[in-house]
């Protein structure tokens, strides 16, 4: 995981990004990002980085929504297409 990690320092502009891009598709996912970024709003970018686990947990978080927000404006043919790029494990967990 440490190669997927997102910077820290970026992390809550692209966390404010991806709230506003879900916003309109999943408003429940919005509410839940905004709430981890409530959570992590006390962090500064070093302790951010410092705490692997959290970081791991963010970078995990963006892949999925980002995942998420692709598969619910996709048509049918473009999720099938996404589906047979993904390995066995994300196949179990994304459908």
């Amino acid at each position: 995981m440490p190669d997927n990690r997102l910077n820290p320092i970026i992390i809550k502009s692209e966390l404010e990004s991806l709230i506003k891009n879900v916003q309109p598709v999943e408003p429940d996912l919005a509410n839940r990002l905004k709430q981890i970024k409530r959570s992590i709003k006390k962090f500064v970018p070093a302790e951010i980085m410092s705490r692997k686990i959290l970081a791991d947990f963010l970078s995990e978080v963006f892949e999925d929504s980002k995942l998420y927000l692709t598969l619910s404006i996709c048509t049918v043919e473009e999720k099938q297409e996404i589906f047979e790029n993904l390995t066995c494990s994300e196949k179990y967990w994304y459908e």
